[in-house]
């Protein structure tokens, strides 16, 4: 159960973020977690388990030199 604290808290966080904001977020955060279920799909058909997944991402994707 939350106390008021917490709930003040939350509506203050309501207050101050503009509604287009919290929108632009929440379909970041979706196609966030879209693009990291896709990802991870591909890893388990090459064999590839998800946690070497941003390894190889970071190491295959990267620009030259940089990895």
């Amino acid at each position: 159960m939350k106390n008021g604290g917490e709930n003040q808290h939350t509506e203050e966080f309501e207050r101050d973020i503009p509604t287009g904001d919290l929108r632009r977020l929440a379909e970041f955060r979706y196609r966030t977690g879209q693009s990291l279920h896709f990802s991870e799909e591909v890893a388990h058909s090459k064999g590839i388990e998800p946690p070497q997944d941003p390894l190889l991402l970071a190491h295959k994707g990267s620009p030259r030199g940089l990895a």
